[in-house]
């Protein structure tokens, strides 16, 4: 990450890749963009970073949808302050999915069974969509890979419903990843020069897992691990823009570090 810089403000680079006219008469809502968030060990870790990344986004005037699936706790739910007898249920009951507003611009859905997750829409938010879906890697995948994954995910309207959408890469682990090579390579045969990302807690020098790009946060954060809200640091908000940056140099749009 280009940590020395300060992000573009959301509103002010979104142009630059949510222009998608693959589905006719969206721009009224916003195009959306896909951001994939791996979780490499079934840990904390997928809840509370993709928590905090909806709220990041959402801040910065995206309408966001965050879907998650993993049979362990917390979900994002835990972090968006529902109760009990909300963000217990996927793992109490199984078959179920939890769904919440969180904010004015953003929808979480949590389960256990990724076939059960269902996008509603955004409502009558206008403007960029980013689409977060965090899963296990392997735990909710299986041996179907990643195409299997998101093909079963009715949000995703079906078999190649997802293609043509711009997408980046999160790999999430509580320590310094290796093993991902397999999502790394499913990812890039679905989205061919797709940017991604290894997310872990560690400093700066931490060396790279090979074939991506290292993404250490400050392990200061882990603090509000348990707090009952989506952690919110600069770091997050620098990410946020980051993500966005790269996604717009994709679309071929100038992205640049924000000073111009």
């Amino acid at each position: 990450m280009h940590r020395g810089h300060r992000p573009r403000n959301l509103r002010d680079i979104s142009h630059l890749y949510l222009s998608s006219s693959r589905v006719p008469g969206e721009e009224a809502a916003g195009s959306t963009a896909l951001v994939v968030i791996a979780s490499l060990d079934g840990g904390p870790l997928r809840a509370w970073l993709s928590a905090g990344l909806a709220a990041a986004f959402g801040s910065q005037n995206a309408a966001v949808t965050l879907l998650e699936t993993g049979p362990g706790l917390p979900c994002a739910g835990y972090y968006f302050a529902l109760g009990p007898d909300r963000y217990l249920r996927p793992v109490i009951e199984g078959g179920v999915v939890v769904e919440a507003d969180a904010g004015r611009r953003i929808r979480v859905f949590c389960t256990r069974d990724p076939a059960l997750l269902r996008h509603t829409g955004i409502g009558h938010a206008s403007g960029p969509r980013v689409l977060l879906f965090a899963f296990d890697w392997p735990g909710s995948v299986g041996t179907a890979g990643l195409r299997g994954l998101l093909d079963s995910v009715p949000a995703f309207e079906g078999s190649g419903g997802w293609e043509g959408l711009p997408a980046f890469l999160l790999t999430v682990s509580d320590c310094h990843p290796g093993t991902a090579e397999g999502i790394l390579r499913d990812f890039e045969e679905l989205f061919p020069g797709g940017p991604a990302l290894a997310l872990f807690p560690g400093g700066e020098n931490a060396e790279a897992a090979q074939g991506i790009e290292p993404c250490p946060f400050p392990a200061e954060m882990l603090e509000g691990l348990g707090r009952r809200k989506p952690p919110a640091s600069v770091f997050l908000s620098g990410l946020a823009g980051e993500i966005l940056q790269r996604l717009g140099s994709r679309k071929g749009g100038v992205a640049s570090d924000g000073s111009g």
